[in-house]
Order: C-alpha cells, then structure tokens, then sequence
C-alpha cells in the first residue's frame, strides 16, 4: 500500500513459492505512513552499481554456455543461512525508519 501511494517501484528478491507467501494482513494508517517515511528514507535515483546485478540470470547463463560447451557448470558459493529467529516487523520498521531520518536531518 505504501508503495502504491508513493507512485514508486522496489528491488527486492524473492526466493519464496506462492505456497510459503504469507497470508494477508490488515495494517492500520500509521503502519502505512511509518512505511511510506521508509520508502522516502531509502528512494534512490540511480540504479548502477553491484548490488542492481541480476545475478540469477547471470548463473542461469553460465549454467546454459557450460551445457553447450559439454563441461560441469561452476558451483555458485553457499549463501550464508538464515538464524531462524523470528522479526518483529513493525518493530524492524521503525528503527529503520529512525535510522532514516537521522540521515536526512
């Protein structure tokens, strides 16, 4: 919602099949002005840079020239795992939006 009111797009991954997505939530004005004080925190015009590569594409080709070339395609390294831990999300979203402000004061 926050993302519709501020006319604006993200970058985000998504790993997860519709199956796991969670399910549908309520939130209430101030979450979603707390969000949209996020957003604005966080927008950034320029898209270059290391962290907009799309390396998943980049995996899948090297995958398809190993194929064609008749050789085993590189293993990609382990990605650190995940502690388990739960987040408290609204909780996540203030300190970020905390942290975003005193940026831009």
């Amino acid at each position: 919602m926050a993302l519709e009111r501020s006319s604006k797009v993200a970058v985000a991954k998504f790993a997860s099949p519709a199956e796991l997505a969670p399910e549908a939530v309520t939130v209430t004005d101030a979450e979603i002005s707390e969000a949209e004080q996020l957003i604005a925190g966080m927008t950034r015009d320029d898209l270059v840079g290391d962290e907009f590569t799309d390396r998943y594409t980049e995996a899948v080709e090297q995958m398809l020239d190993a194929k064609r070339e008749h050789r085993e395609p590189t293993r990609a390294p382990a990605e650190p795992t995940e502690t388990g831990r739960g987040v408290d999300l609204m909780v996540a979203l203030q300190e970020s939006v905390r942290k975003a402000q005193g940026r831009t004061r």
